[in-house]
């Protein structure tokens, strides 16, 4: 008979390393670590970048992974309680994070936006050797097969504002392809 594998779960492998390390801490520290609100704090701040890593491929996940991404919202939400009992500081809390939220993404994306205004990236040219245009001989044949095989020479150009964030780039030009035409079908199918 055929067996049918599991499919992958990537979600709970990141929750079994998460699992393994919280074994670690707590045989280092003792048990009393795990009602800690700095060791809940960490377990929620873990759960966040689970389900944040795994947020951005949403339309590749299997069942299985969106189903534990649910419970491990859950999670998130009962370890929040568990750190902040009283409703009321945490719906302060809530708030604040909140209002420092709407003032922090909008200064970010105006950040990330002049940066790239401001910074140009260096610019690199390529230059190619030329080659003998006399008549082929033995040697010069024998020259010209070993120059095929060589890189061609790359300078860099470097700009007016360099760095020390940006790292120097050699870049090569492809030579360009015709692209391949399949040609279209002459039959006309029905969908079902």
């Amino acid at each position: 008979m055929l067996k049918r594998s599991e499919p992958k779960n990537r979600v709970a492998s990141d929750l079994a390393t998460w699992k393994r390390i919280e074994g670690k801490l707590v045989e280092r520290y003792g048990k009393e670590i795990q009602y800690d609100r700095d060791f809940l704090k960490a377990k929620r701040d873990i759960y966040r970048h689970i389900s944040n890593k795994h947020k951005d491929n949403r339309r590749k996940l299997n069942l299985y992974e969106k189903a534990e991404l649910k419970v491990l919202r859950g999670q998130q939400r009962s370890l929040l309680r568990q750190i902040y009992p009283n409703p009321f500081v945490r719906l302060t809390r809530n708030l604040l994070v909140f209002a420092g939220n709407l003032v922090i993404f909008p200064l970010k994306a105006a950040t990330s936006v002049l940066k790239t205004l401001f910074t140009s990236p260096e610019s690199t040219i390529v230059f190619y050797r030329p080659r003998p245009a006399q008549a082929p001989s033995t040697q010069q044949t024998q020259q010209q097969s070993q120059d095929e095989g060589q890189q061609p020479v790359l300078r860099t150009i470097p700009s007016q504002k360099s760095t020390q964030e940006q790292s120097k780039a050699i870049t090569r030009k492809m030579p360009v392809k015709p692209r391949a035409q399949v040609p279209a079908r002459q039959t006309k199918s029905v969908r079902l």
